[in-house]
C-alpha cells in the first residue's frame, strides 16, 4: 500500500510575509510531518551570524514534533560565478548554512548549482560549470564532516545559461560528487517531461518538491492548478521505489490546503492501483 500521505511535507517560500512560527503552526495543524526550512527566510539568515537568534531558532524547531531538512540560501548566491570574490562569498554562506544545519540537528541540505548570466557569452558555460563543481566539492567535504547529506536541486527555465536544469546535467554532477538529488517537479516541468528525471536518477532521489505550473514559468501554483500530471509522477516514483519526503512548495497558505486535498485523492488512486495490481 502506498505511503504517500505519510511522506508529505511543506517548504515555505522566501516571500512569505508572516512569521515563520505561524507557518509551522499551520503545517502542524494540517497534519504534515516533514518541513524543509529555507535559510533565505530572515529568521534563519540572521541565525547564521547571531548565536542568540540561532538558539531561538533551535528552540522553535524543537518545540514541534516535525522532521526538518534544509534548503540552502539561493537569493544573491552563485557558486558558479566567474567572479571569484562573489563565488567565495557564496561558498562561505553555504558553509555557514551547513554549520547551522548541524546545530539544528538537520541531516539533509539541498542546494542550487548557480548559473551563467545571460549577459555573458555561452562559450563560458564550461568555465562556469567547472567553478560550480569546485564549489560543490568543498560543500560536499564539509557536509560529509558534519554528517549531512548534500543534495543538488534541478533548476527551472530561465534566460540565463543553465548548469543544472536538464537530467543529463544533474546526472553528471551527482555522479561526480557522489551526492543526492532533490527533484523539483515544478522546475522540471518548465524544461522536460518530469518523469525523465525519475527514470534517469531514480537511485539518487532523496526528496521531491511538489508545485505546479503551465510549463512556461516557475509559478509555484498549488498542485492541480497547472498542467503537471501528479498522478503520473507519483506512480513513477512508486515504481522506482522512491521513499523520500514529498515537499509542497507554494507561496500562499491556502495553496497548501488546496494541494493537500488534491494529493489525498491522488494518493488514494495510487493505493488502489497498487492493491489492484500486486507485484
Amino acid at each position: 500500500m502506498s505511503d504517500i500521505l505519510s511522506r508529505l511535507g511543506a517548504c515555505i517560500h522566501s516571500n512569505f510575509s508572516q512569521p515563520y512560527g505561524e507557518f509551522l503552526d499551520f503545517v502542524d495543524a494540517l497534519g504534515l510531518r516533514f518541513i524543509k526550512v529555507k535559510v533565505d527566510i530572515p529568521e534563519f539568515t540572521f541565525a547564521l551570524y547571531d548565536k542568540r537568534r540561532r538558539r531561538g531558532v533551535k528552540d522553535l524547531l524543537d518545540s514541534y514534533a516535525l522532521r526538518f531538512s534544509m534548503h540552502a540560501p539561493y537569493l544573491n548566491m552563485n557558486i558558479s560565478s566567474l567572479n571569484n570574490d562573489l563565488r567565495r562569498a557564496s561558498i562561505k554562506t553555504l558553509l555557514r548554512s551547513l554549520e547551522l544545519a548541524s546545530y539544528l540537528d538537520i541531516d539533509m541540505v539541498s542546494t542550487h548549482v548557480g548559473r551563467l548570466s545571460k549577459d555573458l557569452p555561452r562559450r563560458y558555460i564550461t568555465k562556469a560549470a567547472d567553478a560550480a563543481k569546485a564549489s560543490l566539492r568543498k560543500l560536499k567535504r564539509a557536509s560529509d564532516e558534519e554528517g549531512i547529506a548534500l543534495t543538488i536541486e534541478n533548476d527551472h527555465k530561465t534566460t540565463d545559461h543553465l548548469l543544472a536544469g536538464y537530467p543529463d546535467q544533474i546526472e553528471g554532477l551527482v555522479q561526480e560528487l557522489d551526492c543526492g538529488f532533490t527533484l523539483d517537479l515544478g522546475h522540471a516541468n518548465t524544461l522536460v517531461e518530469p518523469t525523465q528525471f525519475i527514470d534517469a536518477l531514480s537511485d539518487r532521489i532523496v526528496d521531491v518538491h511538489l508545485h505546479d505550473n503551465h510549463g512556461g514559468y516557475d509559478s509555484h501554483l498549488a498542485v492541480g492548478e497547472g498542467n503537471i500530471d501528479f498522478r503520473r509522477q507519483l506512480e513513477a516514483l512508486e515504481r522506482v521505489g522512491s521513499q523520500g519526503p514529498l515537499i509542497m512548495e507554494q507561496y500562499r497558505l491556502q495553496d497548501f490546503e488546496i494541494g493537500y486535498g488534491r494529493l489525498k485523492h491522488i494518493a488514494q488512486y495510487v493505493t488502489d492501483k497498487d492493491l489492484a495490481n500486486p507485484a
